[in-house]
């Protein structure tokens, strides 16, 4: 989460500057997951009910498919000609299975033949009476928007949105299906295709009459629709203004929707849509916060984790906001949760814990009263990796607004410092960085001119200098660099 600004040190080292540099650490290692995530999506409406036929095709050799397609799109091209209807269907069908019969679709040698030009047509709206030639030529285009982006940019270039924004008003649901899979493959391909798809006349407008539809629609066209929101809100992120439309409709089916691929592209999908304070305003005012912390019950896995996920999001802006979905019970779930077998949901209920303890004075009483700190030392003694990273911004975020006698707590008690030394001591460079930032904003506190700095003199006790001065030898030079400038301004009186 980006931008964040619950507080901020005398330097200014705020929580905005540990979320960016966070935020851009999990992109990161998220990135080929998410990748690969998008392919399966954009090829599963092609090979959701594969044909005894497509299972034939896929034994024969690249060379033999071509040649096969380069049939069938002449027998098109005569069908087209003579006004056969059936033979259009057939060769149509015949072009889609056999290009489908492998993962990814075989589209290179349909693409050679020149056919897609005489294909788009067929997907006019003043034929959508024609429903078989329409669904077979639909799925057609879907295969193509399922494989590379040079492809997909000439089916672009030839006007495929027009005629997919428009095939959403058919009254045929097969065909609304593929019209919905393909502009989502385009909106999932590149910014500037998800831009041009935003920016297109009634695009919104055919979207929102599908969200009004939605309890009546088959499961699959709700999945589609909450994964095409998803991929509409992807980063980079455009702007809010042209998503905001649809945020009360999929604010509304936060309780609704039990499906789990569906409940995760819809909580991804607000997730996008809560990059900025002014949008986690925006959603809060929608009374989600209620329903996302219920979900919080649900079996499975994957819904929690995403739930956690936007619940770190809905928690990063002002306390305000933070303090409505605390007084729902959100600790009493994150208590359970941290306990939890699957490693995204204590993850991500690390994150959200963060944001919390970067808050007030009470929210972070709130926090000590309970078991949570007692959990956030169990993982980060016992946790996977990735959870004991989430484990030193629980640390580092306390520091920033805790009372004179809950930091003394923290220090005495809680050994709050050890911990933060432990990962500069064996952590990465990402967080030995962190922990460097946790240290000086602990220093920063005890400044008072003309006055010893008691924090600094408690950290030297532990052996807390000697190791910044052994950093200042680390192998990455930022890290070691920064190290020097703690000792230079807390230690160089000495």
């Amino acid at each position: 989460m980006e931008g964040r600004d619950k507080g901020s040190d005398a330097k200014g080292f705020g929580i905005s500057t540990v979320r960016e540099k966070r935020e851009s650490f999990r992109t990161e290692i998220r990135r080929d997951k998410i990748n690969e995530l998008l392919t399966q999506k954009r090829i599963k409406g092609v090979t959701s009910s594969p044909d005894k036929e497509s299972l034939h095709y896929e034994n024969l050799s690249v060379e033999e498919r071509s040649s096969l397609i380069e049939e069938q799109a002449k027998k098109f091209v005569y069908a087209q000609e003579t006004k056969d209807r059936d033979g259009l269907c057939r060769a149509l069908s015949t072009m889609r299975e056999v290009v489908s019969a492998t993962i990814p679709p075989l589209v290179e040698p349909l693409i050679s033949t020149g056919i897609m030009t005489k294909v788009l047509p067929l997907l006019n709206f003043d034929l959508v009476n024609e429903t078989l030639v329409q669904e077979e030529a639909s799925w057609l285009v879907l295969n193509v928007l399922s494989s590379e982006s040079k492809y997909i940019e000439d089916l672009v270039d030839a006007g495929v949105i027009t005629t997919l924004v428009e095939l959403l008003r058919s009254p045929h649901i097969k065909v609304v299906g593929h019209a919905l899979w393909s502009l989502a493959n385009i909106t999932g391909d590149l910014p500037a295709f998800r831009d041009m798809v935003l920016e297109f006349p009634n695009f919104m407008e055919r979207l929102i009459e599908k969200f009004n539809d939605f309890p009546k629609l088959p499961l699959e066209i709700q999945r589609i629709l909450l994964w095409i929101s998803s991929n509409l809100s992807r980063k980079p992120f455009p702007s809010f203004e042209a998503l905001f439309e649809l945020l009360p409709f999929l604010a509304e089916l936060i309780p609704q929707v039990e499906d789990e691929e569906a409940a995760v592209d819809l909580f991804q999908a607000i997730i996008n849509m809560t990059s900025e304070d002014e949008q986690v305003e925006e959603v809060m005012k929608l009374g989600v916060a209620s329903d996302v912390v219920d979900t919080l019950k649900r079996d499975s896995e994957k819904v929690v984790a995403f739930a956690l996920r936007l619940l770190a999001n809905l928690t990063s802006g002002d306390d305000n906001l933070t303090q409505e979905i605390l007084d729902i019970g959100l600790l009493e779930h994150l208590e359970r949760l941290l306990s939890h077998p699957g490693v995204r949901v204590r993850q991500n209920a690390l994150w959200t814990l963060s944001n919390i303890l970067a808050g007030d004075e009470a929210q972070i009483e709130a926090v000590i009263s309970t078991k949570l700190l007692a959990l956030v030392d169990q993982q980060m003694l016992h946790g996977e990796e990735e959870v004991q990273g989430e484990t030193l911004f629980c640390f580092i975020n306390i520091l920033i607004n805790p009372s004179p006698e809950q930091l003394r707590f923290l220090l005495s008690q809680f050994k709050i410092v050890e911990k933060i030394l432990t990962f500069l001591e064996r952590g990465n460079k990402r967080q030995k960085a962190q922990a460097l930032l946790g240290i000086e904003r602990l220093l920063e506190k005890g400044v008072i001119e003309g006055q010893r700095n008691p924090y600094a003199e408690y950290v030297e006790a532990i052996g807390g200098r000697k190791l910044l001065e052994e950093v200042t030898k680390d192998l990455d030079p930022k890290v070691a660099a920064r190290a020097g400038k703690i000792l230079d301004n807390f230690y160089s009186a000495d």
